[in-house]
């Protein structure tokens, strides 16, 4: 590793990034310097854009990660709340209960129930990954089928969602729209998110397509509407009129299979 000298004009950049608790980037194979109070602390060469944040790592304090702690449980406590009781039904109350904590610590981290709900469905979007690329992760398509790709998606959701399932989720989200219609910014919120959802499945049927398990040249965007209604339609139909699961998964396995062949 062969070090340098940074020139005047990097080391008054690095030091003004360096007093605002960001390391210096530098691009790819090219040398890297840090600084403190202008002096070369460490350098060297990387082969990788990064970014290093030294003041935040050492201004975070146990407060920090109690309230980091506190967020997560309330919104933890949210979903299962939501789904168990719907939207409306469910109080502060509801989604304080249980996490020992206040009302007092919800409005802390919320300002009503809406931004709650925003942040449990930015929660269930994380749980979710990039759950295109780890459904096909290690399948093989001249030994793995289309019902078997399927059902590891299922398994999936089941898994990160922890058996609420899309259905149930849906009928929530419908919930949700109803005691809000009208509101221009939960109008274009929820607009956003479907875009969200909808350019995940588009990207898992275009993954399908490449590994030959449906037909190549299908437009993805416009499949990925169909299988999206058709998927969470039938679920909801399932929580709605209290059908038998096991039927309605055999159903929704079928309708995909026939509407992806």
């Amino acid at each position: 590793m062969t070090a340098r000298t940074p020139s005047s004009a990097a080391a008054s950049a690095s030091r003004r990034e360096y007093e605002a608790g960001t390391v210096f980037r530098q691009i790819r194979s090219e040398p890297i310097a840090i600084l403190s109070r202008g002096r070369a602390v460490a350098t060297g060469t990387i082969h990788i854009p990064i970014y290093v944040n030294i003041l935040a790592a050492k201004t975070r304090t146990k407060w920090d990660v109690k309230r980091e702690a506190s967020r997560a449980a309330l919104i933890d406590s949210a979903m299962r709340s939501f789904a168990e009781r719907g939207y409306g039904a469910t109080t502060v109350a509801d989604i304080v209960e249980g996490t020992g904590h206040t009302s007092g610590a919800f409005y802390f981290h919320f300002k009503d129930k809406r931004e709650c709900f925003w942040a449990v469905v930015e929660e269930r979007e994380g749980q979710r990954g990039e759950w295109w690329v780890e459904v096909l992760e290690g399948l093989d398509p001249q030994s793995a089928s289309l019902e078997q790709v399927l059902a590891r998606a299922f398994a999936h959701f089941d898994a990160s969602h922890e058996g609420d399932g899309l259905g149930g989720w849906a009928l929530v989200m419908a919930e949700f729209q109803k005691q809000h219609r009208g509101d221009a910014e939960t109008e274009a919120r929820l607009a956003a998110a479907y875009e969200r959802w909808h350019a995940e499945l588009a990207q898992f049927l275009a993954a399908l397509a490449a590994g030959g398990w449906i037909e190549a040249g299908r437009d993805p965007d416009a499949l990925a509407t169909q299988v999206f209604a058709f998927g969470e339609g039938i679920t909801v139909h399932e929580r709605l009129y209290g059908l038998d699961p096991q039927r309605t998964h055999a159903a929704r396995t079928e309708g995909l299979l026939r509407l992806l062949g």
